[in-house]
């Protein structure tokens, strides 16, 4: 009987470290499960938190003007015209006269003057040195008539020949030759009232 005994409660003993290790491996297994679970719930907030941390570490883009997105260029206020202003172009256009105006003599004595309606052949003339001598005129056609006004050298020998030449109702003019000193005659070619005078250049 003692024996017996002895048997049991050694198998009791037994008994009771196999439930206990089965009980540790159960709890084991459930916190490995309930880990597992806890590590899936906390995943996107992980996930979150770690591109927050990167957003804050990452340099911050300036934002374009108007919402542009990709911080493309925006174009700015076309440029100004390169033309030169209006008040530049006015001062050079009158240094260009005035150099022009400069340039050009002025009328000074007359040597001869010729008035007529109609076509002649003036009276001859003499310029007295060689040079510059001009002529001058003014005529006003008639109204219903075709306006022609032309004076030419009546002497076609010479070696330069002037020709001012106006088909206008009325008009005046002055014109510098750089030849031919001596002996001339004009002609004078118009249906319209005319004046004609030969003038040097003033000293």
């Amino acid at each position: 009987m003692l024996r017996l005994a002895l048997v049991l409660l050694i198998a009791m003993a037994g008994l009771g470290v196999v439930l206990a290790m089965v009980a540790l491996v159960v709890s084991a297994g459930t916190a490995t499960v309930r880990s597992a679970a806890w590590a899936k719930a906390l995943r996107p907030a992980m996930a979150s938190q770690d591109r927050g941390q990167a957003l804050r570490r990452s340099p911050s883009r300036p934002v374009p003007p108007n919402g542009a997105a990709g911080g493309a260029r925006q174009p700015g206020p076309p440029a100004e015209p390169a033309y030169p202003a209006r008040s530049h172009r006015r001062a050079v256009r009158r240094r260009t006269t005035g150099r022009r105006a400069a340039s050009r003599p002025r009328p000074g004595r007359r040597i001869a003057s010729f008035s007529a309606s109609g076509s002649i052949r003036t009276a001859g003339f003499t310029i007295p040195r060689t040079g510059l001598w001009g002529l001058t005129w003014r005529y006003s056609c008639p109204v219903g008539l075709r306006p022609t006004f032309v004076i030419s050298e009546a002497d076609t020998s010479l070696a330069h020949t002037l020709d001012v030449s106006e088909s206008l109702p009325r008009g005046r003019g002055l014109r510098w030759i750089a030849h031919d000193a001596g002996r001339h005659r004009l002609l004078v070619v118009s249906d319209c009232t005319w004046t004609v005078g030969v003038v040097l250049p003033a000293r």
